[in-house]
């Protein structure tokens, strides 16, 4: 078994570095097509690999255990650009979300399952992104106590 080298997975998300407003940019992850060819939809590689060698130090699984982590914590920088309340938590989510939306498009072999993913990702952002007080949603740099009570 072999894995695709790091940078073949860098293509399914945006550059820490794009222009776009993090919030598409999180949502930008699910319009990305799961088949690469004209053939069936192989789904994820790394996934792949993990479920065909589980023992955990094996030197296949560590790479895919290695770039699920890097999937999520590159997510959770981005959630934090965007002003999540718990960056971290939103990058395990829109992983786990992402990892489900591909398993189902390999096990229909079907590319119909972005659209849909892209809805709820937009539900799960936007509540990271919703403040608290019910004030809208959060946006970098902004203060989530404006009172400045939380600074005493």
């Amino acid at each position: 078994m072999v894995l695709p080298p790091p940078g073949r997975a860098d293509g399914l998300l945006p550059s820490l570095e794009d222009s776009r407003d993090p919030r598409e940019q999180l949502l930008a992850v699910f319009d990305r097509k799961p088949r690469d060819t004209d053939g069936p939809i192989r789904g994820c590689p790394f996934l792949n690999a993990a479920v065909e060698v589980p023992d955990p130090e094996h030197p296949v699984h560590r790479p895919a255990a290695a770039y699920k982590k890097e999937f999520s914590r590159r997510l959770a920088e981005i959630a934090r650009r965007a002003g999540a309340r718990d960056p971290e938590h939103l990058g395990e989510q829109l992983a786990l979300l992402y990892d489900g939306t591909v398993a189902r498009a390999t096990a229909l072999n079907s590319d119909g399952t972005g659209a849909s993913a892209r809805e709820i990702a937009a539900l799960l952002v936007d509540a990271a992104l919703a403040d608290p007080a019910g004030q809208g949603q959060r946006r970098p740099g902004r203060d989530p106590d404006p009172s400045g009570a939380a600074r005493r």
